[in-house]
Protein backbone atom coordinates (compact mmCIF):
# COMPACT_ATOMS: atom_id res chain seq x y z
CA UNK A 1 0.00 0.00 0.00
CA UNK A 2 2.84 2.40 0.87
CA UNK A 3 4.66 1.60 -2.40
CA UNK A 4 1.51 2.39 -4.35
CA UNK A 5 1.12 5.70 -2.52
CA UNK A 6 4.76 6.67 -3.16
CA UNK A 7 4.46 5.73 -6.85
CA UNK A 8 1.30 7.78 -7.16
CA UNK A 9 2.99 10.78 -5.50
CA UNK A 10 6.00 10.54 -7.83
CA UNK A 11 3.67 10.30 -10.82
CA UNK A 12 1.80 13.41 -9.67
CA UNK A 13 5.06 15.33 -9.20
CA UNK A 14 6.33 14.34 -12.66
CA UNK A 15 2.99 15.24 -14.21
CA UNK A 16 3.09 18.66 -12.54
CA UNK A 17 6.68 19.25 -13.69
CA UNK A 18 5.75 18.23 -17.24
CA UNK A 19 2.85 20.67 -17.31
CA UNK A 20 5.05 23.37 -15.83
CA UNK A 21 7.70 22.68 -18.47
CA UNK A 22 5.11 22.91 -21.25
CA UNK A 23 3.77 26.15 -19.79
CA UNK A 24 7.25 27.68 -19.54
CA UNK A 25 8.00 26.56 -23.09
CA UNK A 26 4.79 28.15 -24.35
CA UNK A 27 5.56 31.39 -22.50
CA UNK A 28 9.12 31.46 -23.84
CA UNK A 29 7.89 30.84 -27.41
CA UNK A 30 5.25 33.56 -27.12
CA UNK A 31 7.83 35.97 -25.68
CA UNK A 32 10.23 35.20 -28.56
CA UNK A 33 7.51 35.80 -31.17
CA UNK A 34 6.50 39.08 -29.52
CA UNK A 35 10.15 40.18 -29.41
CA UNK A 36 10.64 39.36 -33.12
CA UNK A 37 7.55 41.38 -34.08
CA UNK A 38 8.57 44.27 -31.83
CA UNK A 39 12.13 44.28 -33.15
CA UNK A 40 11.00 44.21 -36.80
CA UNK A 41 8.06 46.55 -36.06
CA UNK A 42 6.03 44.17 -38.18
CA UNK A 43 4.22 40.84 -37.86
CA UNK A 44 5.14 39.96 -41.46
CA UNK A 45 7.97 37.49 -40.59
CA UNK A 46 5.63 35.46 -38.37
CA UNK A 47 2.64 35.63 -40.73
CA UNK A 48 4.81 34.65 -43.71
CA UNK A 49 6.03 31.53 -41.89
CA UNK A 50 2.50 30.65 -40.85
CA UNK A 51 1.34 31.02 -44.45
CA UNK A 52 4.09 28.64 -45.61
CA UNK A 53 2.97 26.10 -43.01
CA UNK A 54 -0.66 26.35 -44.12
CA UNK A 55 -0.23 26.69 -47.89
CA UNK A 56 3.08 24.94 -48.37
CA UNK A 57 4.68 27.76 -50.41
CA UNK A 58 5.40 31.43 -49.95
CA UNK A 59 5.37 32.24 -53.68
CA UNK A 60 2.24 33.51 -55.42
CA UNK A 61 1.44 33.51 -59.14
CA UNK A 62 0.83 37.25 -59.52
CA UNK A 63 4.19 38.99 -60.22
CA UNK A 64 3.15 42.31 -58.64
CA UNK A 65 1.93 40.70 -55.43
CA UNK A 66 5.00 38.47 -55.29
CA UNK A 67 7.23 41.52 -55.74
CA UNK A 68 5.42 43.25 -52.88
CA UNK A 69 5.88 40.20 -50.63
CA UNK A 70 9.58 40.08 -51.50
CA UNK A 71 9.91 43.76 -50.61
CA UNK A 72 8.18 43.17 -47.28
CA UNK A 73 10.55 40.28 -46.59
CA UNK A 74 13.61 42.41 -47.35
CA UNK A 75 12.33 45.38 -45.38
CA UNK A 76 11.43 43.24 -42.34
CA UNK A 77 14.85 41.62 -42.42
CA UNK A 78 16.58 45.01 -42.63
CA UNK A 79 14.48 46.39 -39.76
CA UNK A 80 15.02 43.34 -37.57
CA UNK A 81 18.79 43.25 -38.08
CA UNK A 82 19.47 46.99 -37.76
CA UNK A 83 16.59 48.29 -35.55
CA UNK A 84 16.22 51.12 -38.08
CA UNK A 85 12.75 51.58 -39.56
CA UNK A 86 12.49 53.17 -43.02
CA UNK A 87 9.10 53.32 -44.73
CA UNK A 88 10.04 51.25 -47.79
CA UNK A 89 12.92 49.28 -49.27
CA UNK A 90 13.58 52.32 -51.47
CA UNK A 91 14.14 54.42 -48.33
CA UNK A 92 16.35 51.68 -46.89
CA UNK A 93 18.54 51.65 -50.02
CA UNK A 94 18.72 55.46 -49.99
CA UNK A 95 19.87 55.33 -46.36
CA UNK A 96 22.55 52.75 -47.17
CA UNK A 97 23.77 54.91 -50.07
CA UNK A 98 23.88 58.01 -47.83
CA UNK A 99 25.86 56.14 -45.16
CA UNK A 100 28.30 54.88 -47.79
CA UNK A 101 28.73 58.35 -49.31
CA UNK A 102 29.33 59.98 -45.91
CA UNK A 103 31.34 57.15 -44.31
CA UNK A 104 28.76 56.72 -41.56
CA UNK A 105 27.88 53.37 -39.96
CA UNK A 106 24.23 52.36 -39.68
CA UNK A 107 24.78 51.97 -35.94
CA UNK A 108 25.65 55.69 -35.77
CA UNK A 109 22.38 56.54 -37.50
CA UNK A 110 20.43 54.30 -35.12
CA UNK A 111 22.10 55.95 -32.13
CA UNK A 112 20.61 59.32 -33.16
CA UNK A 113 17.04 58.05 -32.75
CA UNK A 114 14.43 60.73 -33.45
CA UNK A 115 17.06 63.30 -34.40
CA UNK A 116 17.91 61.51 -37.65
CA UNK A 117 15.31 61.60 -40.43
CA UNK A 118 15.65 58.12 -41.98
CA UNK A 119 13.44 58.83 -44.98
CA UNK A 120 15.35 61.93 -46.20
CA UNK A 121 18.07 60.75 -45.08
CA UNK A 122 19.83 63.41 -42.99
CA UNK A 123 19.86 64.93 -39.53
CA UNK A 124 16.40 66.24 -38.69
CA UNK A 125 16.06 69.96 -39.57
CA UNK A 126 19.48 69.65 -41.20
CA UNK A 127 21.34 70.04 -37.92
CA UNK A 128 21.80 68.55 -34.47
CA UNK A 129 19.65 69.74 -31.55
CA UNK A 130 21.10 72.56 -29.45
CA UNK A 131 23.23 72.13 -26.36
CA UNK A 132 20.43 73.54 -24.22
CA UNK A 133 18.30 70.46 -24.91
CA UNK A 134 21.25 68.20 -24.13
CA UNK A 135 21.87 70.00 -20.84
CA UNK A 136 18.19 69.91 -19.90
CA UNK A 137 17.87 66.20 -20.58
CA UNK A 138 21.17 65.45 -18.84
CA UNK A 139 20.18 67.32 -15.67
CA UNK A 140 16.48 66.40 -15.55
CA UNK A 141 16.90 62.66 -16.12
CA UNK A 142 18.81 61.84 -12.89
CA UNK A 143 16.68 64.30 -10.88
CA UNK A 144 13.44 62.66 -12.01
CA UNK A 145 14.87 59.17 -11.50
CA UNK A 146 15.95 60.14 -7.98
CA UNK A 147 12.47 61.59 -7.37
CA UNK A 148 10.91 58.34 -8.49
CA UNK A 149 13.12 56.29 -6.19
CA UNK A 150 12.39 58.69 -3.33
CA UNK A 151 8.66 58.37 -4.04
CA UNK A 152 8.97 54.58 -3.92
CA UNK A 153 10.91 54.78 -0.65
CA UNK A 154 8.32 57.15 0.85
CA UNK A 155 5.42 54.73 0.51
CA UNK A 156 3.72 55.69 3.77
CA UNK A 157 2.95 53.56 6.81
CA UNK A 158 0.91 56.48 8.17
CA UNK A 159 -1.81 58.53 6.47
CA UNK A 160 -0.96 62.01 5.19
CA UNK A 161 -3.68 64.41 6.37
CA UNK A 162 -4.37 68.15 6.55
CA UNK A 163 -6.21 69.89 9.37
CA UNK A 164 -9.00 72.25 8.34
CA UNK A 165 -8.53 75.07 10.84
CA UNK A 166 -4.74 75.38 11.02
CA UNK A 167 -4.19 73.97 7.47
CA UNK A 168 -1.34 71.92 8.88
CA UNK A 169 -0.14 68.79 7.09
CA UNK A 170 0.67 65.82 9.32
CA UNK A 171 1.19 62.07 9.36
CA UNK A 172 -1.54 60.24 11.25
CA UNK A 173 -1.39 56.77 12.80
CA UNK A 174 -3.53 55.14 15.48
CA UNK A 175 -1.21 56.39 18.23
CA UNK A 176 0.24 59.74 17.10
CA UNK A 177 -0.06 62.75 14.80
CA UNK A 178 3.26 64.06 13.45
CA UNK A 179 3.25 67.51 11.75
CA UNK A 180 5.46 67.66 8.66
CA UNK A 181 8.92 68.91 9.56
CA UNK A 182 8.20 68.65 13.25
CA UNK A 183 10.70 67.47 15.85
CA UNK A 184 9.99 64.67 18.28
CA UNK A 185 8.88 67.14 20.93
CA UNK A 186 6.14 68.53 18.63
CA UNK A 187 4.42 65.20 17.97
CA UNK A 188 0.98 64.64 19.46
CA UNK A 189 0.72 61.15 20.99
CA UNK A 190 -2.04 59.23 22.71
CA UNK A 191 -0.16 59.56 26.00
CA UNK A 192 -0.21 63.37 25.64
CA UNK A 193 -4.01 63.25 25.57
CA UNK A 194 -4.14 61.68 29.03
CA UNK A 195 -1.96 64.42 30.50
CA UNK A 196 -4.38 67.16 31.52
CA UNK A 197 -1.62 69.64 32.35
CA UNK A 198 0.05 69.59 28.91
CA UNK A 199 -0.74 72.44 26.52
CA UNK A 200 -1.33 70.42 23.35
CA UNK A 201 -1.97 73.43 21.12
CA UNK A 202 1.28 75.14 22.08
CA UNK A 203 3.26 71.91 21.79
CA UNK A 204 1.99 70.68 18.40
CA UNK A 205 0.72 73.72 16.50
CA UNK A 206 -2.79 72.26 16.24
CA UNK A 207 -5.72 74.33 17.51
CA UNK A 208 -7.33 73.23 20.79
CA UNK A 209 -10.30 71.86 18.87
CA UNK A 210 -8.07 69.89 16.47
CA UNK A 211 -6.00 68.46 19.33
CA UNK A 212 -9.20 67.39 21.12
CA UNK A 213 -10.54 65.77 17.92
CA UNK A 214 -7.29 63.86 17.42
CA UNK A 215 -7.38 62.60 21.00
CA UNK A 216 -10.94 61.39 20.44
CA UNK A 217 -9.77 59.69 17.22
CA UNK A 218 -6.97 57.80 19.03
CA UNK A 219 -9.48 56.11 21.37
CA UNK A 220 -12.15 55.43 18.72
CA UNK A 221 -12.84 51.83 17.70
CA UNK A 222 -12.53 52.40 13.95
CA UNK A 223 -9.26 54.38 14.10
CA UNK A 224 -7.19 51.53 12.64
CA UNK A 225 -9.69 50.98 9.81
CA UNK A 226 -9.71 54.67 8.84
CA UNK A 227 -5.90 54.92 8.91
CA UNK A 228 -5.55 51.69 6.92
CA UNK A 229 -7.98 52.85 4.21
CA UNK A 230 -6.18 56.19 3.83
CA UNK A 231 -2.74 54.57 3.79
CA UNK A 232 -3.77 52.09 1.07
CA UNK A 233 -5.16 54.80 -1.21
CA UNK A 234 -2.13 57.02 -0.66
CA UNK A 235 0.25 54.14 -1.37
CA UNK A 236 -1.39 53.75 -4.77
CA UNK A 237 -0.94 57.48 -5.46
CA UNK A 238 2.71 57.46 -4.30
CA UNK A 239 3.34 54.31 -6.37
CA UNK A 240 1.88 55.88 -9.52
CA UNK A 241 3.91 59.04 -8.93
CA UNK A 242 7.11 57.05 -8.42
CA UNK A 243 6.57 54.96 -11.56
CA UNK A 244 5.73 58.07 -13.61
CA UNK A 245 8.87 59.89 -12.47
CA UNK A 246 11.06 56.86 -13.15
CA UNK A 247 9.52 56.35 -16.60
CA UNK A 248 9.92 60.03 -17.52
CA UNK A 249 13.49 60.02 -16.21
CA UNK A 250 14.24 56.92 -18.29
CA UNK A 251 12.77 58.58 -21.39
CA UNK A 252 14.91 61.67 -20.82
CA UNK A 253 18.05 59.56 -20.40
CA UNK A 254 17.34 57.87 -23.75
CA UNK A 255 16.68 61.26 -25.32
CA UNK A 256 19.99 62.47 -23.87
CA UNK A 257 21.84 59.63 -25.63
CA UNK A 258 20.03 60.44 -28.92
CA UNK A 259 20.93 64.13 -28.70
CA UNK A 260 24.56 63.38 -27.84
CA UNK A 261 24.84 60.94 -30.78
CA UNK A 262 23.24 63.47 -33.16
CA UNK A 263 25.70 66.15 -32.05
CA UNK A 264 28.64 63.78 -32.60
CA UNK A 265 27.37 62.92 -36.07
CA UNK A 266 26.77 66.60 -36.93
CA UNK A 267 30.29 67.45 -35.81
CA UNK A 268 31.77 64.65 -37.93
CA UNK A 269 29.75 65.64 -41.02
CA UNK A 270 30.83 69.26 -40.54
CA UNK A 271 34.48 68.21 -40.33
CA UNK A 272 34.04 66.10 -43.48
CA UNK A 273 32.60 69.06 -45.34
CA UNK A 274 35.47 71.32 -44.26
CA UNK A 275 38.06 68.75 -45.34
CA UNK A 276 36.43 68.39 -48.74
CA UNK A 277 36.73 72.12 -49.28
CA UNK A 278 40.29 72.46 -47.93
CA UNK A 279 42.00 69.33 -49.32
CA UNK A 280 39.99 67.15 -51.73
CA UNK A 281 42.84 64.67 -52.32
CA UNK A 282 43.57 64.06 -48.65
CA UNK A 283 39.88 63.77 -47.90
CA UNK A 284 39.51 61.10 -50.59
CA UNK A 285 41.98 58.79 -48.84
CA UNK A 286 40.38 59.43 -45.47
CA UNK A 287 36.96 58.90 -47.05
CA UNK A 288 37.96 55.41 -48.20
CA UNK A 289 39.40 54.51 -44.80
CA UNK A 290 36.35 55.73 -42.92
CA UNK A 291 34.06 53.97 -45.42
CA UNK A 292 35.80 50.65 -44.77
CA UNK A 293 35.54 51.19 -41.01
CA UNK A 294 31.82 51.94 -41.29
CA UNK A 295 31.22 48.89 -43.47
CA UNK A 296 33.18 46.65 -41.10
CA UNK A 297 31.26 48.02 -38.09
CA UNK A 298 27.92 47.36 -39.79
CA UNK A 299 29.02 43.84 -40.74
CA UNK A 300 30.03 43.12 -37.14
CA UNK A 301 26.71 44.42 -35.83
CA UNK A 302 24.71 42.40 -38.36
CA UNK A 303 26.81 39.29 -37.73
CA UNK A 304 26.47 39.49 -33.95
CA UNK A 305 22.72 40.12 -34.14
CA UNK A 306 22.33 37.32 -36.68
CA UNK A 307 24.17 34.85 -34.43
CA UNK A 308 22.06 35.97 -31.44
CA UNK A 309 18.86 35.40 -33.45
CA UNK A 310 20.07 31.95 -34.58
CA UNK A 311 20.97 30.97 -31.01
CA UNK A 312 17.54 32.08 -29.82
Amino acid sequence: MEITTVTSSVRDILSTMSLLGLSMGAIATAALLIWVCARAKSAHPILARLWVKVRGSQNVQDPEIQSLMDDLDKLSWFQFMTAIYPRTTKNAKALISWCSANNVALSEVRACGFWFDIDRPSLRHGKAPGKAWLTLAGLAAPILAAGGLAGAAMLPSSALMQSKQSSQWFWLSTTKASPLGATKSNILTREDCSNEKSNLSEKTGFTSHEAHSLCQFFISEDASVQVSNNVNSQRICFGILAISLLAFGRWLSIEYSYVAAAQRLAKYLGEQEEEKLSDPGRNSAKHIGRQKQAQNLDKQVLKSESSTTTAS
